[in-house]
């Protein structure tokens, strides 16, 4: 199936995106930006496809931007599909929550809502995707073997 540019410039927007929450802590390092690759081709969206075709887009992105972070993420709103916008959203929290222990840092929090206003993601799906994904990166605490034994009873 042939990609529309209409198709083209919505997963160089979510690629975008997963670049603003990088770039939020004042610089995107080889390792987030391999990450954000890592993510995008675990999307059936991206399966297949030149990855740097759609880099290449987010960077004539921000780079039309000039600075201005809300200009930025206001690039967004040409996703159209619901579905695109939720898992770019999902994506965002995801790097965001990466590295931190279950909670988004305090930098990343008016970032975040901006992604969220501008991709139309309700306040209550939003908490809900963050709770769920903040699971993965809490620490599981630790248990002695005693305290294991007394479990297991």
């Amino acid at each position: 199936m042939t990609e529309t540019e209409s198709q083209f410039q919505q997963k160089a927007a979510m690629v975008h995106a997963m670049m603003i929450v990088c770039y939020n802590r004042k610089q995107i390092t080889s390792q987030q930006l391999a990450t954000v690759e890592s993510y995008a081709r675990s999307l059936p969206e991206f399966y297949g496809s030149d990855f740097q075709r759609y880099y290449a887009a987010a960077k004539a992105l921000a780079s039309s931007a000039a600075g201005d972070l809300r200009k930025a993420i206001g690039f967004l709103s040409i996703i159209e599909s619901d579905e695109l916008r939720l898992k770019t959203y999902y994506c965002c929290l995801e790097l965001s929550l990466s590295g931190t222990d279950g909670r988004v840092a305090a930098q990343d929090e008016e970032v975040l809502t901006h992604i969220q206003t501008s991709l139309g993601i309700s306040g209550d799906l939003a908490s809900k995707l963050q709770s769920s994904i903040a699971v993965k990166y809490r620490p599981t605490p630790s248990h002695s073997i005693s305290d294991m034994v007394g479990m297991a009873v």
